[in-house]
């Protein structure tokens, strides 16, 4: 990937606006990982077309605040895992969902996802209040990648975009999402018995977070870092 004034970048990720042609395989591609992994996604599982894909991205390029595409940074810390497979279907652990991975580096300015930031809606803008949505390529499925990636999106959402709330759902299945976004910062609000899946009913799980909520944890973080420098500095081992 070239540099791009249209390009930002966090401590392991960089993220830059999606580009025609360039990054419509990986976008179509990408889709289609999703669906090999119905975990995650509360959609009715088929396959992707090319027509459908291309329509979503034109609605995501036109239709929302942010819409960025996410590669790993060259030396960026993460790791990929060993099977491509992030998450067991085994009944037994369905609701512990584990990860296992390898100490494999990934390749340098590699696409892992993308990430896209949707107002509300038409008349009700006056809200202030974006959907977020990070969607991640099963290989590079990672532990710590999203949620990297969902903090980043909350800074730009609440310090450039002037964004009252940030919210997202998640089917009721998916205890490793809730748990990860939980860490994040997001607060759970349910609503009951409207997915189907696998001939059982499933809650949805939104999410949400405000920005008093987001400013509460960036000061706890502020004042966390000050101490351990603090303790650093009266450290003779320093």
């Amino acid at each position: 990937m070239e540099d791009d004034e249209n390009e930002y970048e966090s401590k392991n990720l960089k993220f830059c606006v999606f580009r025609c042609p360039e990054d419509e395989e990986f976008f179509h591609e990408l889709q289609s990982d999703l669906l090999e992994v119905p975990e995650f996604i509360a959609k009715l599982p088929r396959p992707m077309s090319t027509k459908r894909s291309t329509a979503l991205r034109e609605d995501l390029i036109n239709n929302t605040l942010l819409f960025m595409v996410i590669y790993s940074k060259e030396g960026g810390e993460y790791h990929g895992n060993i099977d491509g497979m992030p998450i067991t279907t085994d009944e037994k652990l369905f609701k512990k969902p584990k990860l296992i991975y390898s100490a494999l580096p990934i390749e340098d300015e590699e696409r892992a996802g993308t990430l896209f930031l949707k107002p509300s809606g038409e008349d009700r803008g006056h809200r202030r209040c974006a959907e977020l949505g990070i969607h991640i390529s099963n290989r590079m499925r990672i532990e710590g990648l999203e949620e990297e990636t969902a903090r980043w999106a909350l800074n730009w959402a609440f310090l450039n975009a002037g964004q009252h709330r940030v919210e997202l759902n998640i089917p009721g299945w998916d205890s490793y999402d809730l748990e990860k976004y939980e860490r994040v910062g997001f607060r759970e609000e349910r609503k009951r018995e409207c997915l189907y899946k696998d001939g059982k009913w499933w809650d949805e799980v939104w999410m949400g977070i405000l920005k008093k909520e987001w400013k509460e944890i960036k000061s706890r973080e502020e004042v966390s870092s000050q101490d351990v420098k603090s303790e650093e500095q009266d450290d003779p081992m320093y």
